[in-house]
């Protein structure tokens, strides 16, 4: 996926574990580096994308009852629009 126009494309992956009730968001570069995870606490069993610009994507991971959403932050720690 590609977060921004002039950022390279990511490799998202959600891993559910039931025993625990909690899923793990993993972002990867294209050259196999860990650059984001985060533990949720919900099980998450739908991991999509849709369109934000012409070659921008918004990630979006579905719960029970929730959909998270995560796009690149502009610089300064804010949320893109």
């Amino acid at each position: 996926m590609r977060f921004a126009e002039e950022q390279p494309e990511f490799l998202a992956v959600v891993v559910e574990f039931q025993s625990w009730l909690r899923s793990v968001l993993y972002v990867y570069r294209q050259d196999k580096t860990l650059v984001y995870q985060e533990v949720l606490d919900d099980q998450c069993a739908s991991i999509a994308t849709i369109a934000a610009g012409e070659a921008e994507e918004t990630l979006l991971l579905g719960a029970t009852g929730r959909i998270w959403q995560y796009s690149l932050a502009k610089p300064g720690g804010t949320e893109q629009e």
